[in-house]
């Protein structure tokens, strides 16, 4: 492939994930000096902008990349003074300006992530409709602050960024700031750095609305929590709207502070489970079209019962896809797609140890502990969940199961399994649990 059509494709795919107007302010100037599945080699003017490019859109740049070459492929940038004398390029004091006074480059949203590319069904439309009233009713704080949780890939933070846009759009002048919280704790410690401590408080304190990603990831950080718990009682003493996301309910994130755990219940909260197949079936017909994609319906059920893991899978696929037949410039066949995604596919091994394996990881316990004679609760439920699914998914007899036990009497398998099948009917958050895990013992991730 030409190194003109490789950055083509690069330039088209970066403009898909950042926007053509954050494109057009920090990669005018980038040129591609050469290219190989292993390494990208970028030229740009100024380290400025080296250092800007690659703290706020170095996930973007890997991802194209990936899209490209179809593997992880490493990129640098080298500085290339020539490239400063294009005139359309902005002078760094017009970008620095632009951050110093709180243009919406800071808190930057992905114009792909809208509310009408999502795809809703029975695993997120309660978190969508919540989205959706919040994007509406914006001073409605019976719902603030909305707290939304589930596993990696399934769609939360299409779902925050979809509600920032359509606030942006609708509500021309509102402040709405994007995050992840990692980039919360970059952002704080360059301004400690900087001695900046003030300015970086009142960017986050003069927003209307904050969205935060990943919120778990504050956990073990006693300094950052510290921050962000003065910054989050500014903004709800003052109406503002606060929407977070994390992996995990707000009581099953570890070292964070009670005041924190408190604030962060206090309004709704709502989980994105696994998807179902007709969830996914519908996913990839309706992304199908926005890459102009033409898949059988036998290669799309296909799909759909082979990426049951989150909805970032199917995504990756069809641009995969699409990126090769813009590349090959024709349509493939189903059983050439299907040799193009096989690194995707997961191949899972259901077996004895897979399940004992993702139960105790599940769990937060160790794996000895799952086949010990303690009974503590946190230890006898998960060995309950784990005789449930060897009898459900491997169908073994439950004498079979007690010797993975200590040889424990075939009784006490069967009267877990009765137990479990029992909290499956009656308790919808723990039966919600299970659906967790079984897709995690399935994807073997």
């Amino acid at each position: 492939m030409k190194n003109e059509k490789v950055w083509s494709l690069i330039k088209n795919g970066i403009i898909e994930k950042i926007g053509e107007k954050q494109f057009n302010v920090w990669f005018q100037t980038v040129q591609m000096l050469s290219a190989s599945e292993k390494k990208v080699i970028f030229g740009i003017d100024t380290p400025f902008k080296r250092d800007w490019v690659l703290n706020n859109y170095e996930e973007a740049i890997s991802s194209c990349l990936t899209d490209v070459f179809e593997k992880d492929t490493k990129f640098e940038f080298q500085i290339e003074r020539t490239l400063e004398k294009q005139d359309s390029a902005p002078a760094v004091s017009e970008l620095i300006k632009g951050i110093r006074y709180g243009d919406e480059q800071e808190f930057y949203l992905n114009p792909d992530y809208t509310f009408s590319k999502l795809a809703v069904g029975t695993f997120n439309e309660i978190a969508y409709s919540y989205a959706k009233h919040l994007a509406e009713n914006v001073s409605d704080n019976v719902i603030n602050p909305l707290f939304i949780y589930g596993g990696v890939g399934l769609g939360k933070t299409h779902i925050i960024q979809a509600l920032g846009n359509y606030v942006r759009g609708k509500y021309r002048g509102t402040k709405v700031g994007y995050t992840s919280m990692d980039g919360f704790l970059n952002d704080m410690a360059r301004a400690i750095q900087n001695k900046a401590m003030i300015p970086f408080r009142e960017r986050y304190e003069s927003l209307d609305m904050l969205l935060v990603d990943d919120v778990q990831f504050i956990a073990g950080k006693p300094g950052m929590q510290e921050r962000f718990f003065h910054i989050f009682n500014e903004l709800y003493n003052r109406g503002k709207v606060i929407v977070l996301t994390s992996d995990k309910m707000i009581n099953e994130i570890q070292d964070i502070e009670e005041r924190l755990v408190s604030r962060f219940s206090s309004g709704q909260s709502v989980e994105i489970t696994y998807t179902t197949e007709v969830d996914r079936v519908a996913i990839l017909r309706k992304r199908m079209v926005d890459y102009k994609l033409f898949l059988s319906d036998d290669l799309v059920y296909y799909l759909a019962g082979q990426l049951t893991g989150n909805v970032r899978d199917l995504i990756t696929a069809l641009k995969r896809i699409s990126m090769k037949q813009k590349i090959e410039g024709k349509q493939f066949s189903d059983d050439q797609i299907k040799s193009l995604l096989g690194s995707l596919i997961p191949q899972s091994v259901l077996n004895i140890d897979s399940i004992m394996t993702q139960t105790s990881a599940f769990f937060d316990i160790r794996l000895s502990e799952i086949t010990s004679t303690r009974r503590t609760k946190n230890v006898l439920i998960p060995r309950q969940v784990a005789m449930y699914f060897m009898k459900k998914l491997l169908k073994l007899s439950y004498p079979s199961i007690a010797n993975e036990f200590g040889g424990k009497d075939h009784t006490t398998v069967l009267n877990a399994v009765r137990k479990i099948d029992k909290l499956r009917i009656t308790d919808s958050d723990f039966k919600l649990k299970l659906e967790r895990l079984k897709n995690k013992i399935y994807s073997g991730r």
